[in-house]
This record gives structure tokens, C-alpha cells and sequence, in this order.
């Protein structure tokens, strides 16, 4: 139940009333950007208010990532500049999704949640309201799922986001079932104090 609605959320996010195109962008496989006729990913940013979505779709026309991001000038400025855009863009808060080949999510990712209000507040705080507030910035709390929706794990990355930081705090393992089956504490990417099985 709680995979679905989180899969609901991010797919009805991207899905506004009033919309403004507000651009298009084209990268190589480098992450380049590059002509429209040889791309090898697309990505489109819409503004929406106080938001600004993003759609990144590979030559083919599958989905690889969407995006609910705070808008700024700055951020709209380098997400079309360069298809790497990371936690360490000053700007960068809200939600990223990221998807399998096939469609479904494995990934979401809550940018500098501790500054963004979001649904997922809640799974921030139980598991991250002990993290000392110099680690906030540049942080990113995590979903991971399977491929039939439920949670596999979920925790907080500090200095960086899921690909480039390092955990931290409790991190929190499920069964298919949704079931509670592992904990374990993490200081700055290394295990440290209790692990529960």
C-alpha cells in the first residue's frame, strides 16, 4: 500500500493544470549538449508555478527520470546546460525519480529534504531527526524499490545525493510484505553503532 501511493504521488506530480513550456534540451551520451538530430537523451523543463518539472527521456522515448524541483532562474539555467546537474547545485531541492528500462520506479530521491516540504516529511524525521543540522545541506533521503513497487530500503545521504554521497543516521530494510527486516547506523558512510536483524 505505501509503495503505491508513493508511485502515485510521483507520477500525478507531473501532471499539472497550467503549464509553460519552458525549455527543451538535447545531451550526447557524455552528458554533452548536442544536436537534436543525433541525441542520445532528451530533457524537458516545465514551469508550473513555484515548480519546475523535468522530464528526461532516452532516444527511444523511455522514461529515465522526472523531476519536481523549487524553481529558480539559476537552476532552470543549469539544468539545461548540462544533463549532470547534482546536489551540489545550491538550488537543487525536491523530488527526483528515477526508472528501470522497463517503466517502473527504483528510485526517489528527496533533495535537501530537510529544507523542501514534501509528502515524505514524515520517513525523514523517524529515521533522520538525530543528524547533526551541518550535514542538512546537499542532503537526499532515499526510497529504494523493486520492480513490483514495494520499498526495499529507505535512508538519508549526506554530502551528496544517492550517487555521489555517503549514508548516514538509520537505514531501514523491508521484505516484499513491507515488514520491518534490517536497521543499521551509519556515521558519514560507515556502519557505526546498531544493527538489527
Amino acid at each position: 500500500m505505501r509503495a503505491c501511493f508513493l508511485i502515485l504521488f510521483a507520477v500525478s506530480a507531473f501532471h499539472p493544470a497550467a503549464q509553460d513550456v519552458a525549455r527543451t534540451q538535447y545531451f550526447d551520451k557524455n552528458g554533452i549538449v548536442t544536436d537534436p538530430s543525433t541525441y542520445k537523451k532528451k530533457r524537458t523543463c516545465i514551469l508550473n508555478d513555484s515548480l519546475l518539472l523535468v522530464t528526461d527521456l532516452d532516444r527511444s522515448g523511455k522514461l529515465d527520470m522526472t523531476g519536481e524541483f523549487r524553481y529558480t532562474p539559476a537552476l532552470l539555467d543549469a539544468l539545461v546546460e548540462c544533463y549532470a546537474v547534482y546536489h551540489d547545485h545550491p538550488d537543487l531541492m525536491g523530488v527526483r525519480t528515477w526508472y528501470r528500462a522497463r517503466g517502473s520506479v527504483w528510485r526517489i530521491e528527496l533533495l535537501d529534504p530537510f529544507s523542501f516540504p514534501h509528502t515524505y516529511s514524515a520517513n525523514v524525521v523517524s529515521c533522520c531527526s538525530h543528524v547533526d543540522p551541518s550535514l542538512h545541506k546537499g542532503s537526499a533521503f532515499v526510497l529504494d524499490l523493486r520492480k513490483d513497487g514495494t520499498v526495499r530500503s529507505e535512508g538519508l545521504y549526506v554530502k551528496g545525493d544517492s550517487f555521489h554521497g555517503h549514508r548516514q543516521g538509520k537505514w531501514m530494510y523491508y521484505n516484499k510484505k513491507g515488514e520491518l527486516t534490517a536497521t543499521y547506523e551509519h556515521e558519514i558512510g560507515v556502519l557505526h553503532g546498531t544493527r538489527t536483524y
